[in-house]
């Protein structure tokens, strides 16, 4: 299935104190090129690369995404946002670490509560990095002009060496055919070749990421299952079969389903589980070529059962 529209979904989806307060000293994101100086009082995050304040339902979150800069640039404007759930209030060029930028203010509905964002959209020709900063539409007095300097205070070391676990509150060791390729936010992602870029039909994917909150959920199944439709990336499922199991000793909920890709129309076999833990959940997704799809789905299974939570900085 094509790829670059699924790094963008889940980037995008996952991008959901007083006036005077201090800026403290530049700090790494973990997992990351990105160093920005959070505000005072903000958290290095648990569940996503970037920095909290739980208590006030304001984050900094940092995506990097392998897709260029200028295709990414172009669409966040009035309709592209819209299609996000968001509302395009401002968009000003701007330079960041001596790069060119987007930055964006927009609004956002979310669980009935209206929330902001200062966004910078920054990279290159390979790479796209979006720095966003949420806070509660009510408390703007008190966070929009600190979490503003915050993402314009944020530089990339194009050099750095990543760890891309670091952060991470969980490992996962996927066998043959699989690949790892690369870490998007909170989300791994292995596929056959080990490298992005090509998005080739032919080769299976396979994802596991974590929930950035805690949805309510009436029960698992139904949450799975309603879950997998709203995949804009996939459609007509058919033959769909789930089951209750556990995974590193959660309650989780798996699917396996017939399906196509929804621009190409292609078949393709489609897994899904969901593990719900206290806080959040974690989601591995895979999908594959019809013809390889029973195959697949077994590494798939497989995968999924090397799973395991970790300490932070694990």
């Amino acid at each position: 299935m094509p790829l670059r529209p699924l790094i963008l979904a889940c980037a995008l989806a996952a991008a959901t104190l007083f006036s005077s307060l201090t800026v403290a000293a530049p700090t790494p994101v973990p997992g990351t090129q990105i160093t920005l100086d959070p505000p005072d009082g903000f958290a290095r995050a648990d569940r996503f690369p970037g920095f909290q304040k739980p208590e006030s339902a304001a984050s900094i979150m940092v995506t990097e995404m392998p897709a260029p800069y200028p295709q990414i640039r172009q669409a966040m404007n009035e309709q592209g946002l819209s299609t996000r759930g968001m509302t395009l209030i401002s968009s000003d060029p701007v330079k960041v670490g001596g790069a060119e930028a987007l930055l964006l203010s927009v609004g956002q509905t979310a669980n009935g509560i209206e929330f902001l964002k200062w966004m910078i959209v920054t990279g290159d020709d390979k790479q796209t990095v979006m720095v966003v900063a949420t806070f509660p539409k009510a408390a703007a007095a008190q966070f929009s002009e600190p979490l503003k300097r915050s993402v314009l205070s944020m530089t990339r070391d194009v050099n750095a060496k990543v760890d891309p676990w670091d952060g991470l509150q969980y490992r996962v060791a996927p066998g043959a055919p699989l690949k790892f390729a690369k870490r998007i936010s909170n989300t791994v992602m292995f596929n056959e070749s080990g490298a992005l870029g090509g998005n080739n039909p032919s080769e299976a994917i396979y994802l596991v990421g974590s929930s950035v909150a805690d949805p309510a959920m009436a029960d698992l199944k139904t949450f799975s299952e309603q879950r997998a439709a709203a995949m804009p990336q996939v459609k007509n499922f058919t033959e769909m079969k789930g089951r209750k199991l556990k995974v590193d000793g959660m309650d989780a909920y798996e699917l396996v389903a017939d399906a196509a890709d929804s621009k190409t129309d292609a078949p393709m076999k489609f897994y899904q589980t969901i593990a719900k833990e206290l806080g959040g959940y974690y989601i591995f997704i895979g999908a594959s070529p019809a013809k390889d799809g029973d195959a697949m789905v077994k590494t798939f299974v497989a995968a999924t059962a090397t799973f395991k939570r970790v300490a932070p900085g694990k």
